[in-house]
Formats: C-alpha cells, sequence, structure tokens
C-alpha cells in the first residue's frame, strides 16, 4: 500500500520523512519559527518544573483528539 503525506511544516516533514523512509512526503515550504525556538533542555526543564499550562476549550479538544486518532492510525 503506497501512503503518502502533505507536511504541514518542513521541520516535521524532515523528521517524519527520516523516521518513515518507505512514505512518500511532500513539504509545503512553510517554517514554523516557535518550533524552531524549542529545545531538547527547555522541554525537559518544562516537564521538571510542571509550572506552563496551556487550556483548550472542551469543542477543540474533541476535534482534536479525533483528527489526532485519525493521523495515529495512518502510521
Amino acid at each position: 500500500m503506497l501512503l503518502f503525506f502533505v507536511g504541514t511544516e518542513d521541520n516535521f516533514t524532515y523528521r517524519s520523512k527520516s523516521d518513515n523512509p518507505d512514505k512518500i512526503f511532500f513539504p509545503v515550504n512553510i517554517l514554523c519559527e516557535g518550533m524552531n525556538k524549542i529545545t531538547l533542555e527547555k522541554v525537559k526543564e518544562t516537564l521538571e518544573k510542571m509550572e506552563n499550562k496551556v487550556v483548550v476549550p472542551e469543542e477543540t479538544r474533541e476535534k482534536a483528539v479525533i483528527a489526532l486518532d485519525k493521523m495515529l492510525k495512518v502510521l
């Protein structure tokens, strides 16, 4: 079965392609400046302190769960 994906952010697309060389990816030539600021050290510090909290409306969360479940089923 041939599977292909359209990447929504080029760094994510590059990493996904590296992890899944048997699949075809189409980047859209968009870089997310915010994602480029995230480092492993910042993630580690955030997880250790547990000070940052993101609040998402329930309706948005429910839609996001459905979309993420569909994406993960493909992989």
